[in-house]
């Protein structure tokens, strides 16, 4: 038996991805359901008029908040930025690259690693990693 899941919408590949519901998600959800309260409507998120969101205005949210906060000046603020630095930090942190790739979605390992393409500091870490002392 599967623990429990969300199914999320259509991807861009059109098929529709289960996310696992771990503790600590189902406490936000919770909590948002709460906030949002009960309605008539399939779409988990919702903006103040009761309506589904589009993905372009999510982007264009992020894009507004990080030119607002100035942290579009450092760092791309999207979606896909998202995606791709949540896809990094988890092979940073040492997560299971099958396990990633089946909960991001992605169609190939080749895909999964040009989301997290190694760059050039990281891999001169890499090379120093271990030699300390010598």
């Amino acid at each position: 038996m599967e623990k429990d899941q969300l199914k999320s919408g259509r991807a861009k590949n059109r098929y529709a991805r289960r996310i696992p519901l771990t503790d600590r998600l189902k406490t936000v959800l919770h909590a948002y359901m709460e906030e949002r309260g009960v309605l008539d409507t399939d779409p988990l998120f919702i903006s103040v008029e009761n309506k589904p969101f589009h993905a372009r205005s999510i982007q264009d949210r992020m894009r507004h908040y990080g030119m607002q906060t100035g942290v579009s000046k450092e760092v791309a603020v999207s979606p896909h930025a998202f995606r791709r630095t949540f896809c990094r930090l988890k092979v940073e942190a040492g997560t299971n690259i099958f396990a990633l790739q089946r909960l991001t979605g992605h169609q190939s390992l080749e895909i999964l690693r040009r989301y997290v393409e190694i760059y050039g500091r990281d891999l001169e870490e890499a090379i120093e990693q271990g030699f300390d002392g010598i």
